[in-house]
């Protein structure tokens, strides 16, 4: 569960919402640009999205019924809102990345891959999609079609993160690293 607290005054009189309905633990939640939205990731291979400001105006302590994206079949590592807030990203260990409509739950792209999806992530422009994989294989696809357009390999362990430079010519990993 997530719970959220009036953290403003020196004392937190109580707790203001509890986000409970994903089944496992939650990976990551993420605010939407307005902060009157949550998106959370889970191991009970779902993402949710949480319309917060609508539970809290109802003085009904907990969300309600989240907007559930159901289609990925194991863990979920990741998920990005787009810019526009319009499209979901997800990145799953079922060797998927998923592209949602957010408004309606609608699947609107299946990137599939031969291993876990550890990260996903679009360009600047969101004609891109850069995913990062357990075997140690980045991809790069085009957002539209699903094509895979370059294929990233060297690494011998699992990329944690990938990323673009500014200009989008050159992209950098990150392996999973023991200390």
């Amino acid at each position: 569960d997530i719970v959220f607290g009036d953290w403003s005054s020196d004392v937190c009189s109580s707790d203001l919402l509890a986000l409970s309905g994903h089944t496992l633990p939650i990976r990551r939640a993420i605010w939407n640009g307005a902060e009157d939205r949550v998106l959370t990731v889970s191991d009970d291979a779902t993402a949710r999205i949480w319309d917060v400001s609508a539970a809290l105006a109802s003085n009904a302590g907990a969300s309600g019924s989240p907007f559930i994206l159901a289609g990925h079949v194991g863990v979920l590592s990741q998920a990005v809102w787009s810019r526009d807030e319009s499209r979901i990203l997800t990145a799953g260990e079922d060797g998927t990345a998923r592209v949602w409509d957010a408004r309606t739950g609608r699947e609107l792209l299946v990137l599939s891959y031969p291993a876990a999806v550890l990260y996903a992530v679009w360009n600047g422009d969101e004609s891109r999609i850069l995913t990062a994989d357990s075997e140690g294989a980045a991809r790069v696809w085009d957002a539209k079609t699903g094509e895979a357009l370059l294929t990233l390999s060297g690494h011998t362990d699992a990329i944690w993160q990938a990323r673009w430079n500014a200009d989008e010519s050159r992209i950098l990993t990150d392996r999973k690293s023991v200390v």
